[in-house]
């Protein structure tokens, strides 16, 4: 994970602990397999770390429509 920008100053320890806190997963996907299904009320983010997923900015629209706390 520490050749990925998003986490180029950040530690191997201090990554672990973000990895122990948010209780991570590191997870695989086939082409056109199913990565996360919206649903109004959302209690996980993902990272992709590598490749590309269809429909994000579909996602990211429907986001924006959620009231913010």
């Amino acid at each position: 994970m520490a050749q990925i920008t998003l986490f180029t100053d950040i530690l191997p320890e201090e990554q672990e602990r973000m990895r122990v806190c948010f209780r991570a997963k590191e997870m695989c996907f086939q082409n056109n397999e199913t990565i996360l299904e919206y649903a109004s009320s959302m209690n996980q983010i993902g990272v992709i770390l590598y490749g590309w997923a269809d429909g994000l900015s579909e996602m990211v629209k429907r986001m924006e429509t959620i009231p913010k706390m």
